[in-house]
């Protein structure tokens, strides 16, 4: 097999685990017994292993039917992790949301936020003040709230 066969069929492989994990957490699928089901009634083996680039394509199609879209996948499987800062920004982010200041809880809420006090769109791009500035502001609001 060659180099290239074999990345495309580990990225096939990737995207199915992503499903499976994502449908079992959702209740799609009850146990990893409906998921070797599934894979036994789509393509006649037990182990995703065992798929051949067809049996990946039939396997694939079935879960994007279910709901499962392996763009939202991969790019939740890109996102990259917080440094304590930013950390500590989305923190507040969220207590704010749980006294019910905030309505929306999730981090697009909050980099709006933090492109109407700073201008700067991405957490990554603010510098050390910038950063300094958001903290003290949410800490701020959080204060008035309690």
């Amino acid at each position: 097999m060659s180099k290239l066969a074999r990345d495309h069929r580990n990225r096939e492989l990737a995207q199915i685990h992503v499903a499976k994990k994502q449908f079992l957490d959702s209740g799609k699928f009850a146990s990893d017994d409906d998921y070797r089901a599934m894979l036994w009634t789509q393509a006649r083996v037990r182990s995703a292993a065992e798929l051949d680039h067809a049996g990946r394509q039939k396997v694939l199609d079935y879960l994007k039917r279910m709901g499962f879209s392996a763009t939202k996948a991969g790019a939740r499987a890109k996102a990259r992790k917080l440094e304590p800062r930013e950390r500590l920004m989305f923190s507040l982010w969220q207590q704010l949301a749980d006294a019910r200041e905030v309505r929306d809880r999730r981090m697009p809420a909050l980099l709006a936020f933090i492109k109407a006090q700073t201008g700067v769109d991405r957490l990554e791009w603010l510098n050390t003040a910038q950063q300094d500035l958001v903290i003290e502001r949410l800490k701020r609001w959080l204060g008035r709230v309690e």
